[in-house]
């Protein structure tokens, strides 16, 4: 098999067998049922506890095997404590006040949303046309959710989950 790094011609073509189509497949079912894990979890103990156990769990045996990142202390901070700390603190609480396992997965992926208008409004990066349109997409779809939920007993923990996304697009 050639490398990822060619394109596909004639003579030569990318295949994916079986197997790797299930653990593509795999990916995203792990992700998924993560928040069905965590929906249950803040069941039986606190959100920042959850936080907690669920990054030295992961952190810790990485620490003897991945060498440090080149960025500042502060940089790995700062990023731990919007990717890690108010990220999931504020999803986990979010969980724990009521939000939908599903509705919350697909609303966390706000980020990419916020993640651009940041990059536009704090790096002048501007979006490609096929980039605007994606967006549009996404936002029409998460309008549609919103307004399901309006005056609803879960506004709140929804709102959490829109910080959460906030938390990770800084991060980003």
């Amino acid at each position: 098999m050639p490398p990822l790094a060619v394109a596909p011609t004639t003579a030569t073509r990318l295949t994916m067998t079986t197997r790797d189509i299930c653990l593509a497949l795999l990916v995203p079912l792990i992700w998924g049922f993560n928040f069905v894990v965590m929906k249950y979890a803040v069941t039986e103990a606190s959100p920042m506890f959850l936080v907690t156990a669920r990054f030295l769990l992961a952190a810790v045996p990485f620490i003897f095997f991945v060498p440090k990142p080149e960025a500042s202390w502060r940089v790995l901070i700062g990023y731990a404590l919007l990717f890690a700390i108010i990220k999931f603190g504020l999803l986990f609480t979010a969980f724990r006040w009521g939000a939908p396992a599903g509705l919350a997965s697909v609303v966390l992926q706000m980020q990419a949303i916020i993640t651009v208008a940041l990059a536009l409004v704090l790096f002048a990066e501007r979006p490609t046309k096929a980039e605007i349109a994606g967006l549009s997409v996404a936002a029409i779809g998460l309008a549609v959710i919103f307004s399901g939920l309006a005056g609803g007993p879960g506004v709140w923990a929804m709102a959490l989950v829109f910080a959460a996304a906030t938390a990770w697009s800084f991060a980003n």
